[in-house]
């Protein structure tokens, strides 16, 4: 089959120096672990004004986290939008979480924040945004 669209996969990007600076971090210990992690995760943090950042393997990986970290229960309510990946609500439903699905801007394929408001109940203890092909939500 012949693409109409060119791959813009990574290797087409990466020049000499990026790919040595690459290796050097496998060798520290990996992608997530290691001194080039830590500071990652601090200037992270720094960057958007928050006290921690934790440098994960995957999105799964943090979604996971991030439902440890909320303390969702069984029977709490997460909001998300159906324009995505199955697994963004893998974690929510591995919680035992009810999934209540926000409707999508036809324009942007994000989440409408117009449709997340009347979803929210009192059980509602997250919303997950999705931004869809490097298109940021409107969050304000």
């Amino acid at each position: 089959m012949e693409w109409k669209v060119p791959y813009s996969g990574i290797s087409n990007r990466l020049g000499e120096e990026e790919a040595q600076a690459l290796v050097e971090v496998l060798k520290q210990d990996g992608l997530n672990k290691g001194p080039t992690a830590r500071r990652f995760e601090q200037a992270f943090a720094e960057r958007i004004g928050a006290k921690h950042a934790l440098a994960t393997s995957s999105c799964t990986t943090a979604l996971f986290l991030s439902g440890q970290v909320l303390n969702l229960q069984p029977g709490d309510e997460v909001i998300t939008t159906p324009q995505t990946f199955w697994v963004t609500t893998w974690p929510m439903l591995a919680r035992k979480c009810q999934i209540r699905f926000a409707d999508i801007d036809p324009n942007s394929l994000n989440i409408d924040p117009a449709t997340i408001e009347p979803l929210v109940t009192e059980k509602t203890k997250a919303i997950y945004v999705v931004h869809q092909g490097g298109q940021a939500v409107d969050m304000d």
